[in-house]
Parts: structure tokens; sequence; C-alpha cells
């Protein structure tokens, strides 16, 4: 295998060639990940682009959206991660990033109302597919280091991607205000260094983590409490930012600096040679689905084919990996691999042809789509339920659905890996789409006692589905060109918000607003209510298609536990 399918997470993953290398990798793509938050911070600096170009706000919104179509429609940025790995896809996001946030920045501050919409639109697209991309291939190469671990991974990178929206904000408080075009200089700026710096240490240090499960756990447990505490942090900053002075938010400033800085305590143990244990290799199993499952057959049997007998220890100090090729696994990293046990393992091309791909894509899209809808206007949602102006409590009404979110994904990351071999992932997916359902119901109720509640079972439903949706791709289709496969699943949200949030919620609210004497705003929820009825609708059918999914994919949750068992009762004798 080439080097890049070993890392993108295709069939084997090379141990790393320094001590601790996947947690040197992944504190660097946590802090690279701050780049991929900047696609919710167009609120930052959107005013100046606003101002500059006299835009009005349905332009304004265009921009926005296709800011978030560049961010979830990945495929060729899937395609090109698979072919040259997962250092070219974060390499390649950050200078789509640092591109678009460049050009912005020099139509604002240069050329004010001389550039046409049409290239604005392109930027923004631009920096937003920057972001994504460097999702994409975070997420591939965390799947692949972290393998036996993969809801933690998901977990913690996705509840941390979830925070950037406060860091970014925070820093804009901190260095930028009310200078909105320098913030997107700085945007530019830190795409284009983050990525200069960090790339290098992530390429040089990948690879499967080789640490005890006891030590891993604990690490990541650190992790877990350390972004709990920076999310309860910065919702208390929302909460209180107007009485902060600028001298205050520099000091806060700081403390983001030493929280980012605190990342790199996890690969304690410095830059030495790296341990490489021998590996254990799952055991094979009759991987026939039982005759009262749905799973297909045909797509299994080759994943046994390269299994050998429990606890067998394999050496490829003298495999013909050992042999390769200049620019091979063996030349880069390790000479050791290790075989991924999946029970059905294609490729991205065939994923599509799969039933169960597209179950999945369906309750995604309206589970995503409901939840981005609420998100995109909650600031309209919260004076509509009230029946008057509510500005003094949108800012914490916001940072509270942020925190459910964020906290979400790193709970049911977390949760789902600690349950796995209890509980199939799949039943999450479920959990997250009746959280969801349960929300839009809250609010179709049109009580604003019950906004709250509301806001957090649809904030804690989109984080469960982003906490397991990486994970359970590669769990249900295999780890074969995952980029591609993790790109499809996340066009998901991009094709739910423009059916609930465009075509659904957009039209309603504005045939309502312009009938109210306090149009363009509305207080009323009239401009809601038919919008939650349709969510409320949709999503009884996707949570059947949920469970349905569960149930049709028990077989490849029921071989994946065995093989984790049979691992870990040959490690413990």
């Amino acid at each position: 295998y080439t080097p890049q399918q070993a890392m993108a997470g295709h069939i084997v993953a090379a141990h790393s060639r320094v001590q601790n290398g996947a947690w040197w990798t992944l504190s660097s793509m946590l802090t690279l990940m701050l780049i991929a938050g900047t696609i919710y911070g167009f609120g930052a600096w959107s005013p100046a682009l606003k101002e500059a170009y006299d835009l009005d706000q349905e332009t304004l919104e265009m921009l926005a959206s296709a800011s978030h179509i560049g961010n979830y429609v990945l495929m060729d940025s899937g395609l090109l991660t698979a072919r040259f790995g997962t250092s070219f896809g974060m390499a390649l996001g950050c200078a789509y990033a640092c591109c678009g946030y460049l050009f912005l920045y020099i139509s604002i501050v240069f050329y004010p109302q001389q550039i046409p919409i049409g290239f604005l639109i392109g930027a923004c697209a631009l920096y937003g597919h920057g972001c994504g991309t460097i999702d994409n291939a975070v997420m591939t190469e965390s799947l692949a280091d972290f393998k036996e671990y993969k809801g933690y991974a998901n977990g913690c990178i996705k509840a941390y991607y979830g925070l950037a929206t406060a860091t970014i904000a925070t820093i804009y408080q901190a260095l930028f205000r009310p200078n909105k075009s320098m913030f997107l200089l700085f945007l530019a700026v830190y795409s284009f260094v983050a990525g200069c710096t960090l790339i290098p240490v992530i390429y040089y240090t990948r690879g499967l983590v080789d640490e005890s499960e006891r030590k891993v756990t604990k690490k990541f447990r650190l992790l877990t409490a350390g972004i709990i505490l920076f999310a309860i942090y910065f919702f208390m900053l929302q909460l209180f930012k107007e009485d902060i002075s600028q001298t205050w938010w520099q000091v806060v400033f700081s403390t983001i600096l030493a929280g980012m800085a605190a990342l790199f305590m996890l690969p304690m143990g410095g830059w030495g040679t790296a341990v490489r244990p021998k590996a254990k290799i799952p055991p094979p199993f009759d991987l026939q689905p039982d005759s009262d499952d749905s799973g297909d057959s045909s797509t299994v049997s080759s994943s046994s084919s390269s299994s050998s007998s429990v606890g067998h220890e394999r050496d490829y100090e003298n495999s013909d990996l050992a042999d390769s090729p200049e620019g091979s696994i063996a030349s880069r990293v390790s000479l050791m691999a290790v075989e991924t046990f999946a029970p059905r393992d294609v490729s991205g091309m065939q994923m599509l042809c799969y039933l169960d791909f597209w179950i999945f894509m369906v309750v995604c899209i309206v589970g995503q789509g409901c939840a981005l809808m609420f998100l995109a206007n909650a600031s309209q949602i919260l004076p509509a339920m009230a029946g008057h102006e509510m500005d003094q409590s949108q800012t914490a009404f916001l940072a509270g659905v942020s925190v459910f979110n964020s906290l979400a994904r790193l709970g049911f990351g977390t949760i789902s890996e600690l349950l796995k071999t209890k509980v199939a992932r799949s039943w999450f997916l479920v959990l997250a789409s009746v959280m969801l359902w349960m929300g839009c119901l809250l609010s179709f109720l049109g009580d604003f006692r019950l906004l709250w509640p509301a806001a957090a079972l649809l904030g804690f439903g989109y984080g469960g589905l982003w906490g397991v949706q990486p994970t359970m791709i590669s769990e249900l289709f295999g780890p074969s060109d995952f980029s591609f496969k993790y790109a499809c699943s996340a066009a998901a949200a991009a094709i739910g918000s423009s059916i609930f949030n465009d075509f659904v919620a957009g039209p309603v609210y504005q045939e309502q607003a312009e009938a109210r004497p306090e149009y363009p705003k509305c207080f009323d929820f009239a401009c809601f209510k038919s919008t939650f009825l349709v969510c409320v609708v949709a999503g009884l059918p996707a949570i059947a298609m949920a469970v349905t999914l569960a149930v049709k994919t028990r077989w490849i949750y029921r071989l994946t536990s065995s093989a984790t068992s049979t691992l870990t009762e040959d490690e413990d004798n």
C-alpha cells in the first residue's frame, strides 16, 4: 500500500517514527481545526463587507450560503485527500482558506465597490471549501491514527471544532474590535502560518497510537475535561462580554493561548525513537450476516482474508513492507503496519450503491437541516416567541446553543466509545434524531418558557449527529476511501440546510413578516410555526429510518464488538 492509502485510513496504518507521534499529530490537528471553525465567524467580519459594497441583507445571506455550500460539498477534496494523502488535504484546505480571506480583505480595503459580486461569492465559497477540506483531512487522519478509539477522537475533535466559533469571536474582541477588515487579514495570515508550521509536524509524526489502552483513555479523559471547562468559560464570556474591558479581553486572549499550548502536553515523553510493539491482528470470523439480518454478505469476505488467528503477533520487520521502494511506508515511518478489521469495507463509489448509505443520508438531511434552520434563525426565533424585542438576550441564547452543540459532540463521541462493546453506535444516531424531533416539537408549541429546553435538545441533537457521523461512516462502510465517504455524508448538511432554511423557513418568515407592522422584524410566532410543523412531520419518518438502519446493520457492530472483546481478553492474558 502507498503511504497515502495507509495514512488516509485505507487498509493499514503505520506506527509513527517518533515517540507518542499520534499525540503530536492530534494536538497539531486540533490547533489546525481553528481554521476550519472560522466558517462560523462570518458574522464577525461581514458588516465590513456589507458597508464597503452597500449590500442588502439578501445578498449578504447569499454570500453566507456560498461559504456553507463550499464547506459541506467536498467530494473533490475527499478524492484528492484519498489520492495524495491527508497532509496534502490539510495543506490544500489552508491554501483555499488563506486565498479566500485574503481576496475578501483586498476587496474591502483596496477595491471597495469595484469587485463584481460573483467574485465575492466565489471567494466565500473558496474559504468555506478550505474549512471543509481541513475538517475532512483531519477526521481522516485522526480515525486512522486512533482506529481503536474512534469515538474519543471524533468527539474531541468535533467538540473543539464547535468551540472554534467562540474562540475566533474572543480573538476578535481582544485584538481587532472594531476593525473588522483587519480581522479578515488575520484569518488569512493565520491560515497560512498555521498550515506552514503545523502540517510538517503532522506529516512527520503521524501514525498509529502505540500506548496502552489505559494511557490513551486517560489522556482522552483529560482532553474531554479541558474542552468542557473551556466550553463553560466561553459561555460565561459571552454572557458578560459587554461588561469586559479591552484590557481584560487581552487577558482572556492570553488564557486562550495557554489553553492551545496545553494541548501539546498530551504527547508527554518527547520526540525520541518510538516504541514499536508487535501488532495484534483480529481473529478470523465468519463474516456472513445472520440469515435474519439484511447486511450484504458479498462485501465482507475480503476483510477476513487478511486476518490471522487469535492473539497472533505479526512482525513486519521482515515483511514485504520492509522491502518497499523509496517513498513507501517503510522508508517514511516504522516498518510495522496494523491491519484494520472491518466487517464491510467497500470503495467510496460502491458505498453510493448501498441502501444503508441512503437511509443514513436521509436521516442526516432531516436532522441537520432542522437544526441548521434553528441555528441560522435563532436571533429571529427568540423575539418571535417572546412577542417583543430581545436584543439583550440574544447573545446568551446563541452562546448557550453553541455550548450545547459542542458538549453533545464530545458526549456522544465519548459515551458511544465507552459503550461500543455493549451498544451499537447506530443507536446513538437514533437518540440524536429523537432529541432533534423533541426540540422541534417543543418549538412548535410556541410557548416561550419551552424555548430554552427546545434549544438544548436541538443543540444536543445536532452536536450528537456530528459526534457519531464520521465514525459511523467508517464502521458501516469500512476505512477504504474514508475521506471521500466522509465528504459524501457531509453533503447532507448542505442539502438539509437548503431545504429547511432556504425553501421552508425563509419564505414562511417573509410572508408572515410582511403583514406585520414591525416588518422586517417579526414579533409573532406565526413567522415560524409552519416551519416547525414541517420539521416535526419530517422528523417522524427520519426516526423510523434511523431505527431501521440500526436494525439492518446490527450484524456489523456484533462482529466488531466480538473482535474488540477478543483482542482485549488476549491482551489481558
